[in-house]
Parts: C-alpha cells; sequence; structure tokens
C-alpha cells in the first residue's frame, strides 16, 4: 500500500503522523518504506536516522524523493509491504504527483478558520488527481482527513470534530440551489462525488507534548514507557495512535475512546 501524508498548510504534524504510523506498521511486522518527499524540512529522514542511530528496533527503511515522484513510487511498490509520504505542507510536485499512484491520503487538519479555508483548494486537487487515475483505469482516490492537533478537554475536542465534520459535509454536498453559491462551487455539479469525497476518520489526535517526546530519540509514542505518573496522558496518546493505525489501515479494528479513565498497560 502506499499512503500519501500532505496539505496545502504546515505546522499540523504531518511528519510525526508518518513516523508514528510508518513505526506502528514495522511492529505490527510488516516491511516498510517511510520516503521523506519534504525537501524543505526533511523532518521524517532525520527521525528515522536518530532511530536507526540509536539502534531501535524494528529499524524503518527511510529515503529521499523529490520532484514527479510517482514512477518512483510504482517502481518501489512491489519492493515493500508499505509505502507512507511524508510531502511538505505546501503545494508541491512531489504531492501531486504521488496522489496519481497513492491508495491511501491521509490530511491531518486543525479545525481552524484558515486550514477549513483551505479545504476547496484540496479538493480541486483531489479532483485534478482523480481525473488522471480516471484514465488510466485506477480507482478513484478518497481524501481521509484525521482531526489533529485537537484540544484534550473531552468537550471542546467534540465541538473541533463537530465542526470539522459538518465543514466537510458542506464541501462534499455543497447546496447547488443556493444562488449565492460561488461559481467553483457550481462548477462541481458535473463532477461526479467519487471525484471529490472527503471523509473525516474517526481518529482525532490531540496536542499533546507526548508526541513529541519521542522526536530526539526516533521512538514513536507507542514505544514510550508508561509510568504510574504519565499512564493517563500517555495511554491516551497511544490509543489515539493505534486508532489512527486502524483507521488508515482499514483494519478493521473499532476505536477505542480516550475517556476520562482510558490508559494503555
Amino acid at each position: 500500500m502506499i499512503g500519501v501524508i500532505g496539505l496545502f498548510k504546515g505546522g499540523s504534524s504531518k511528519s510525526l503522523l508518518t513516523a508514528n504510523l510508518a513505526v506502528a506498521r514495522a511492529l505490527d511486522g510488516r516491511d516498510v518504506l517511510a520516503i521523506d518527499a519534504d525537501a524543505g524540512q526533511n523532518n521524517l529522514y532525520t527521525f528515522m536516522g536518530m532511530r536507526e542511530a540509536g539502534e531501535v528496533e524494528p529499524l524503518v527503511s527511510v529515503s529521499k524523493l523529490s520532484g514527479s515522484i510517482s514512477k518512483n513510487l510504482d517502481g518501489l511498490r512491489d519492493r515493500y509491504d508499505d509505502i507512507l509520504v511524508d510531502c511538505g505542507g505546501y503545494d508541491s510536485q512531489e504531492l501531486r504527483s504521488a496522489l496519481t499512484v497513492a491508495d491511501r491520503w491521509l490530511l491531518p487538519i486543525c479545525p481552524s478558520y484558515f486550514q477549513l479555508l483551505g479545504l476547496p483548494r484540496l479538493r480541486s486537487l483531489l479532483i485534478e488527481a482523480n481525473v488522471l487515475r480516471d484514465r488510466f483505469g485506477m480507482e478513484p482516490l478518497v481524501g481521509h482527513i484525521v482531526g489533529a492537533r485537537l484540544s484534550s478537554h473531552p468537550i471542546r475536542r467534540e465541538n473541533e470534530m463537530e465542526r470539522l465534520r459538518a465543514t466537510v459535509t458542506q464541501l462534499n454536498e455543497p447546496d447547488f440551489s443556493d444562488p449565492n453559491l460561488p461559481d467553483d462551487e457550481k462548477g462541481l455539479t458535473d463532477i461526479d462525488l467519487s471525484l471529490r469525497r472527503f471523509e473525516v476518520l474517526p481518529s482525532p489526535v490531540t496536542e499533546r507534548y507526548y508526541w513529541r517526546d519521542g522526536e530526539e530519540a526516533g521512538l514513536s509514542v507507542l514505544e514510550l514507557k508508561i509510568t504510574a505518573k504519565n499512564r493517563k496522558p500517555l495511554g491516551d496518546a497511544q490509543i489515539e495512535v493505534k486508532n489512527l493505525y486502524a483507521a488508515f489501515f482499514d483494519t478493521g479494528a473499532a476505536p477505542v475512546e480516550v475517556s476520562d479513565t482510558a490508559a494503555v498497560s
């Protein structure tokens, strides 16, 4: 499977999520290749390099790619069980070309006003990718959105998720009878929903400092040690990683609710 993590906004925890998903997949016995396609940062490459330097098992193969990378990805598809591609937080050639061969696209979105404003541009990108994929007989790609950097307060977190879900519903199903509908929205009437569809995954990720605690050692959240002192916050962070893993890789596992009493032993 080729999974792409990317959008037009920086600071959304793309690299950290990619690193954690790659390590979680490797811990599950899969042969994983992590690709850093963000020439401006190379955070994923650095993370995996620190992991290798510390001889942390399992090691995750990592590579850098730039430019039009679709042929490279297709050529690597049969050599690994899974390939995860971390793209920069901007409109890049790497992101556009990767989407033409990807099996899954993950978009970490913090439901702030400005991030939500950028969703129509991402929809246009999805349509362009799917039109090209259709020419080659490929299945349409769905934009899988994960609520990222959310509040850890349960009520506020749910409010943020409701805002995100409502925005995505409106994005997928604009009211074409609205006389005030912008022209670019009216132009969607001839474009099938399957070519422009987004889904919000039931696996939000909150803003917890434990996500950053393992960076320097190349450790995923799942590999941090739970103690009596950190059992609740770290346990909740690990649940979030496992929920996102199950949703993104479509394992069929039901999400575990993060609550005031949730913990992972």
